[in-house]
């Protein structure tokens, strides 16, 4: 989350105003209790944007906080903590051994959810810019000024705005089209993550009955179908990666002040993915 986020996260000042809320009930002066919900400001501002820092440099484009593709991170995040839990819990041989490599294709799907949730968020500023009633309104306009133009240079200009606007409306549309993919494959590989830890449960639970040699087999299968789930991820990358090259290339919607922000961070996205 940016210094701006932060600063508008209504959460912040919740906190601190129940800190000096509380200050002032335990007895502390005004004055006192001010600084402590200052303190408790700052602290909160400052780890929400170290905690997205991080977040984007894992995952590349940052992430709007508390949207659908930010629930479907933490809850990657929380299926991978099991994983771990997992891990950890198993003895030295030939289960810890698989566990392994299971453990590093469940970190490579979180970081592939991530970059999708960044996209996403993209996608979704994107659509936020191009307004497709307004877009509408003046396709109609324009188709109607067309069939009364006086004369054909009035019908070229008429003409030349007409495709204008319709080009938007295909952004639009791919738009769209690029943030149902990108929703609908973070929700497969995520809903996968959480099976996949369910199976594991089951298997390290029957592992006890069974030879090392099977649990291991079980569980090599496992990330296996891990493996599965991240496959076909390049596709719908690059399907969102055209759709916001397209918006970018029709230029900062009229009124809006986010379009050089959403530029720059495509930008940087297309470097980290070229590095």
């Amino acid at each position: 989350m940016s210094l701006r986020s932060e600063v508008r996260d209504p959460w912040t000042y919740v906190l601190s105003g129940l800190a000096v809320g509380l200050g002032w009930a335990a007895g502390i002066s005004l004055p006192a209790a001010a600084a402590v919900g200052l303190g408790v400001y700052v602290v909160k501002t400052a780890a929400g944007i170290l905690i997205n820092t991080d977040r984007e440099e894992a995952g590349g484009l940052p992430i709007e906080p508390r949207s659908l593709e930010d629930a479907w991170v933490r809850r990657a995040e929380r299926a991978v903590r099991q994983f771990r839990s997992l891990g950890g819990s198993v003895s030295p041989g030939p289960v810890s051994e698989q566990f392994a490599r299971i453990g590093m294709e469940s970190e490579g799907a979180l970081t592939d959810v991530r970059r999708l949730a960044g996209q996403a968020s993209s996608v979704g500023e994107a659509l936020a810019h191009v307004d497709p009633d307004r877009l509408a309104r003046e396709e109609a306009r324009l188709s109607d000024d067309l069939a009364r133009a006086p004369g054909d240079d009035v019908a070229a200009e008429i003409r030349r705005s007409l495709g204008s606007v319709r080009s938007q409306l295909e952004v639009r549309q791919r738009l769209e089209q690029a943030q149902a993919k990108l929703m609908a494959r973070m929700e497969s590989v995520v809903l996968g993550l959480e099976s996949l830890v369910a199976k594991l449960v089951e298997v390290l639970t029957l592992v006890e009955a069974q030879s090392p040699v099977e649990g291991a087999q079980r569980i090599d299968e496992l990330a296996d179908e891990l493996e599965g789930l991240r496959s076909g991820l390049q596709e719908t990358e690059d399907l969102s990666r055209r759709a916001l090259s397209a918006y970018q290339d029709q230029g900062e919607a009229p009124g809006t002040s986010s379009g050089s922000t959403l530029r720059a961070r495509l930008r940087n996205d297309r470097r980290r993915s070229s590095a």
